[in-house]
């Protein structure tokens, strides 16, 4: 029997072991290229290459949000986050901001919790930092142009 349970305490540790590397890897994938390193913080190419990979992390994220925003499942949990990331600052983006103005007002989401959760922000939005007027200014028109394209 404590064989048994000196091979089971074998397989844990392995199994946590190779769980860890897991995440190791996963974290390395997502980590943005280019950034600096210690070992050279003010080198001005690092720099440049950092804004660029963070650019195009940013918008590999917005397109992932975007499509979040389409599945069902998803779309109350992820429409939250943004309003949240929007709110504090996180996140500036016309697109989403379109979007989620667009859920707000779709007859389908009569009744759904997230109608109450995006009145709150939309009615907060902007009143903590005037930048964020400009994300309301750019996503008026392409929102308006959806609403009277719409069937």
């Amino acid at each position: 029997n404590s064989s048994a349970d000196g091979s089971q305490n074998s397989e844990n540790t392995l199994l946590a072991q190779s769980q860890e590397d897991i995440i190791s890897s996963r974290l390395e994938e997502v980590r943005v290229a280019g950034a600096p390193t210690e070992e050279d913080p003010e080198n001005p190419i690092s720099a440049i290459a950092d804004k660029k990979d963070t650019e195009a992390f940013s918008d590999l994220i917005i397109a992932k949000f975007k499509d979040f925003l389409d599945d069902e499942v998803l779309r109350s949990v992820a429409a939250e986050g943004i309003a949240k990331l929007m709110y504090n600052g996180r996140l500036v983006d016309a697109q989403l901001f379109s979007r989620l103005l667009l859920l707000w007002y779709n007859p389908t989401t009569e009744g759904d919790p997230l109608r109450h959760c995006l009145g709150m922000f939309f009615s907060t939005f902007g009143a903590n930092n005037e930048d964020m007027l400009d994300v309301v200014e750019d996503a008026f028109f392409p929102t308006l142009e959806t609403i009277c394209d719409a069937p």
